[in-house]
């Protein structure tokens, strides 16, 4: 039975976060709602998980999880690397996610960005013989998307 409201839960957050995606591309903007949502699912999430087994772990699991998202994303938003959004986004993931699933997605999110930032430097500079600048701002809900796969494939493989 959880791991129907656990297939529920990714559902609806891979769509919420998709669709912070495309706005925080576009607009550069994520409105508050996204994270909501999301939060508001693995709270529900946590409290059937916690009905159904009794098991007070998965409530420590849930705020650890959502104290590690938001300390592992708070520090570089402080050095205006990342925005606010991707603040709440990760502390919002890590309700649902619990201590080992948020570190999954946290390593699956910023791999993915690094990466992409370290190509987009190496590009910039082989095309215009610029500086490499590994400093510049990036959306990172879009790889928040890679972050929530991999704790599916953790949860269900």
């Amino acid at each position: 039975m959880i791991i129907f409201a656990r297939i529920a839960y990714y559902t609806v957050a891979a769509v919420l976060i998709g669709c912070a995606a495309v706005s925080d591309v576009k607009k550069n903007i994520v409105r508050n709602i996204y994270p909501a949502l999301i939060a508001l699912c693995g709270v529900l999430l946590v409290i059937f998980e916690y009905l159904y087994s009794g098991a007070i772990a998965s409530v420590i699991f849930a705020v650890s999880g959502a104290f590690i998202g938001f300390a592992l994303t708070a520090i570089p938003a402080m050095k205006g690397g990342i925005g606010g959004a991707d603040v709440k986004l990760s502390a919002a993931a890590g309700i649902a996610e619990g201590l080992p699933g948020i570190l999954i997605f946290m390593l699956f999110t910023f791999m993915p960005a690094a990466l992409f930032m370290i190509g987009k430097g190496v590009a910039k500079k082989v095309r215009r013989g610029a500086e490499l600048d590994l400093k510049a701002s990036l959306p990172l809900v879009p790889f928040m998307l890679f972050g929530i796969t991999a704790c599916v494939l953790y949860y269900f493989i």
